[in-house]
């Protein structure tokens, strides 16, 4: 994984639309290993504006997609980053 992760710099964007992307002037957030608490890497920490282009891509190529209601899709991926904060937080 170490490899993997290495390859990638470490850094990831967001997979949106089948595509990674690192809006401009983006902040990151650590991701660490829970079992060890080592640093894994840096993941971009997604705007409105990019919560609305995953929830517009998922619901044009996802059979679920189509199927969620627009606002539960969106509270979702505005929450989702929260409760992993959480989770890993309260883990440590």
């Amino acid at each position: 994984m170490n490899q993997w992760l290495e390859q990638h710099n470490r850094k990831f964007g967001l997979f949106i639309n089948n595509e990674w992307v690192t809006p401009k002037g983006s902040k990151f957030h650590s991701s660490f290993n829970p079992a060890t608490g080592e640093k894994l890497g840096e993941t971009v920490i997604a705007g409105q504006k990019e919560v609305d282009a995953a929830v517009d891509a998922a619901q044009k190529h996802s059979p679920i997609g189509t199927k969620c209601p627009e606002k539960i899709a969106r509270d979702f991926c505005t929450r989702l980053p929260g409760t992993f904060k959480n989770t890993l937080e309260s883990s440590q």
